[in-house]
């Protein structure tokens, strides 16, 4: 059932707008001062202006850098001489100390192997390390693992990493375990003797 006076009026109602709509584009070309239908061209004569060039009179960047190494209030405002790093000192003193922790002992293949955790973690350097025994890190040998430890040796120098065993929590509260209800014992029926 199509209702014909319905469809009538959305044609006329079409029509209008289409009427309102070509009014606008008529309007919108007269007051541009364009002729409608017409499309607007954009001219190609113009000149290219040069920009303008930039002159500083600032120091350039090497100056900078050299007035700011400059010390201040030293007599003659040169950089201090830096001293040489003695290679042999530090490479004794970066790992003088184990700086790892041994967080577990695990076998595999009934060889023992340990797991550490780096006590300072560094950006750009493995922070955990699976080793067995005779494996090294930093410089130290592991010559032994034990049940709650692992022997390191470096030269004549020994240290040990003992396993760091979490707190173990309280056991739970001591609670007597639930029972089943007992089941009401069924009633005693007369025994047909005792009639």
């Amino acid at each position: 059932m199509i209702n014909t006076a319905l469809v009538k009026l959305l044609c006329a109602a079409c029509a209008v707008l289409v009427v309102v709509i070509a009014g606008e584009w008529w309007y919108w070309g007269r007051a541009n001062g364009e002729p409608a239908g017409e499309t607007n061209t954009l001219s190609t004569d113009y000149q290219a202006l040069a920009f303008p060039q930039f002159q500083s009179d600032r120091p350039s960047e090497d100056r900078y850098n050299d007035l700011v190494n400059r010390p201040l209030f030293i007599e003659g405002r040169r950089p201090a001489p830096e001293p040489e790093p003695d290679l042999e000192s530090a490479s004794e003193t970066s790992s003088e100390t184990l700086d790892w922790e041994l967080t577990g002992i695990y076998t595999v293949q009934q060889k023992p192997h340990i797991l550490l955790r780096r006590i300072k973690p560094l950006p750009d350097k493995k922070n955990h390390k699976k080793m067995p025994v005779e494996d090294e890190v930093d410089g130290w040998r592991l010559v032994e693992i034990l049940p709650d430890k692992a022997i390191f040796e470096r030269g004549m120098g020994r240290q040990e990493l003992i396993l760091r065993k979490p707190k173990q929590k309280e056991p739970p509260s001591r609670r007597r375990p639930l029972k089943p209800p007992k089941s009401p014992a069924a009633p005693k029926l007369p025994s047909p003797a005792s009639k």
